[in-house]
């Protein structure tokens, strides 16, 4: 489901979930091409706790969810704000988390 919004010049569209597909080292498998390693529903999202260090890893992301938290070390700061502003664009700003 799509949800418009019509803000002057612009029209915003927040979707209810998105599928984050991971693959093993960044790119599709070759026995199993398209196929990703992992697959997560962003859906009913509560918001974005970023940025946090996190075992060894400097740049983390968690994205919370009302059934769960998904948990995405990036590789450096700018790559980790697109992220976090990527899915604020598709998924809403969420709430606070404290």
């Amino acid at each position: 489901m799509c949800h418009k919004q019509l803000n002057e010049s612009a029209c915003i569209c927040l979707l209810d979930c998105v599928h984050l597909c991971l693959h093993k080292g960044g790119q599709p498998q070759s026995s199993h091409p398209g196929q990703p390693s992992a697959v997560y529903a962003l859906e009913d999202f509560c918001g974005i706790d970023a940025p946090f260090q996190w075992d060894h890893e400097q740049h983390v992301m968690a994205v919370v969810c009302r059934q769960h938290i998904v948990t995405l070390a990036l590789t450096d700061k700018s790559t980790l704000d697109a992220w976090c502003l990527a899915i604020r664009c598709h998924l809403g700003c969420g709430m606070s988390i404290l």
